[in-house]
């Protein structure tokens, strides 16, 4: 799925390696094989997964991990403390990550950015995270 796109052949291993699908403990588990081939097998999944505008721009991937885990740590302990998402420090949380997002894609954390994440979630497939 990711030959002719850029992508870093030594990432792509690690991140398939990394996310294996998490199949039913159900012994014969043929219905998770079974929506996984579908999937695979869907043009459209695969035209939008090759085609991920983040992918292609030079995405640092390191600093995107490192990012993720800080901000997924954060995230973590206020929820801990109970922190309404709605509050102005769940709001601060927000916006902190998405300058952090931002910023590991090599764009500046302003208004055309935030525009540009809304459009590139929007536009990403659901059937990634099944994947």
């Amino acid at each position: 799925m990711s030959e002719g796109n850029g992508i870093d052949r030594e990432w792509a291993r690690q991140m398939i390696e990394a996310s294996p699908p998490e199949l039913p403990d159900d012994p014969t588990q043929c219905d998770a094989w079974i929506e996984l081939a579908g999937i695979l097998a869907d043009p459209a999944f695969i035209t939008n997964m090759r085609t991920n505008e983040v992918l292609d721009r030079g995405f640092d991937h390191a600093a995107y991990a490192e990012a993720t885990t800080a901000m997924v740590a954060k995230a973590r302990a206020a929820m801990a403390q109970g922190l309404d998402p709605t509050s102005d420090a769940g709001g601060a949380l927000a916006r902190e990550w998405i300058a952090v997002l931002a910023q590991t894609l090599g764009r500046k954390p302003d208004r055309a950015s935030r525009d540009w994440l809304r459009q590139a979630h929007a536009a990403h497939d659901p059937k990634a995270a099944r994947y």
